[in-house]
């Protein structure tokens, strides 16, 4: 009897020690619970300067038992990267990679297979960072390609953040959608100062068992009390299980605008959707996509498609898991999702080729025919 309640005893000890739910719960392997791993676009001086304050940062935590951090960034000479391992209060080198681009796909591809190899861990985290902020579609084109490595990568990626402006794209988000649990992105500017890394880190450390939608709302929550001040930011943590469904519905809405024909009350429509940008003069190309929703059901279009639209609506709202932007901002219509709606003049071919053009056909097909060329 006495055994028998000291068994039940350790038992509930250890589901109070390790948690549960939320893709959480306690490692039974010996493995740590997470390796972060951090690949930094930082080449040129401001960029550099920034990465060093935000890997100051993660150096005020560390590496535990539980956690570890590996970040990639240039080298000082400007040629080829360095890879460390974070501790606390130091950066041990790892490797030095004379070869290695901050903007290759082979590059990432190789440093979070190396990690995946050498600090194995019931999760990981991939973290892109880049400044610089360019326009959204130069930007979203760039990530495209560096995520195309992620068909490669040996492990999936339990929770991917991008630490850059403008990268909550349906479009960048349907690349990686096989490959990634849960994504936190930006709809609109990342400040210089970016991720408060030693409070969201401490979270971690102090909570290791934290499933990746937790770990997301980390970066979440402290974003939006540091930033609760500024008018140019906007902030989500998206599902990546639910873009399918999204896409279908994204599919279907665009068989029917395919067939509407009054181009310029679609014009007008879309001229009021909440539009992004992040350099002065920059094309309103991309939109929220559920501002738009809610925009183009304004328009004389039939009950099957206002079904069809008020569909998307909900798969949205299911995708997005927060979703965050100042009230009085100039994205004060955001819902979490961004989506390139404009025309494709000069973009067709680069349109093209990426997943949703199939994903999602007769949208792609909307786009390229009822909005020009």
């Amino acid at each position: 009897m006495v055994k028998r309640f000291c068994f039940v005893a350790l038992l509930l000890h250890m589901i109070f020690l390790y948690g549960c739910g939320d893709g959480g719960g306690g490692s039974w392997s010996g493995l740590p619970e997470w390796t972060i791993v951090v690949f930094m676009n930082d080449s040129d001086v401001n960029a550099r300067e920034l990465a060093g304050i935000d890997i100051y940062e993660m150096r005020r935590v560390g590496s535990t038992d539980h956690v570890k951090i590996i970040v990639q960034r240039v080298s000082e000479t400007g040629r080829g990267m360095v890879r460390y391992l974070v501790e606390k209060g130091n950066l041990k080198l790892l490797d030095v990679l004379p070869d290695a681009s901050s903007t290759s796909s082979e590059a990432l591809l190789s440093l979070f297979n190396w990690c995946v190899e050498n600090y194995s861990a019931e999760k990981y985290a991939l973290i892109l960072w880049e400044r610089g902020h360019k326009d959204i579609w130069e930007g979203m084109v760039e990530w495209v390609n560096l995520v195309k490595a992620f068909s490669s990568l040996s492990s999936k990626i339990d929770l991917l953040v991008f630490d850059s402006s403008a990268k909550a794209e349906l479009e960048l988000l349907d690349e990686v959608k096989n490959y990634a649990s849960v994504v936190v992105a930006l709809q609109g500017v990342m400040p210089d100062d970016g991720f408060d890394y030693e409070e969201i880190l401490s979270k971690v450390v102090k909570n290791p068992s934290c499933g990746s939608t937790n770990f997301g709302s980390y970066f979440f929550d402290s974003f939006k009390n540091l930033y609760s001040q500024r008018n140019d930011v906007a902030i989500s943590v998206i599902s990546l299980a639910k873009l399918s469904n999204l896409l279908t519905c994204l599919d279907d809405l665009g068989t029917d605008l395919l067939n509407f024909n009054d181009t310029l009350a679609l014009w007008m429509v879309i001229a009021q959707v909440q539009p992004y940008f992040i350099s002065p003069g920059e094309s309103p190309c991309f939109k929220d996509l559920y501002d738009f929703c809610e925009k183009i059901g304004s328009l004389n279009v039939g009950e099957s498609t206002k079904k069809k639209i008020e569909s998307l609506k909900k798969s949205i709202k299911e995708a997005v898991l927060y979703e965050w932007h100042p009230t009085n901002g100039i994205f004060r219509s955001s819902h979490g999702l961004s989506l390139y709606i404009y025309s494709l003049e000069g973009k067709e071919g680069v349109y093209d080729s990426l997943a949703i053009a199939e994903d999602a056909r007769s949208w792609y097909e909307f786009i390229k025919t009822k909005l020009g060329r």
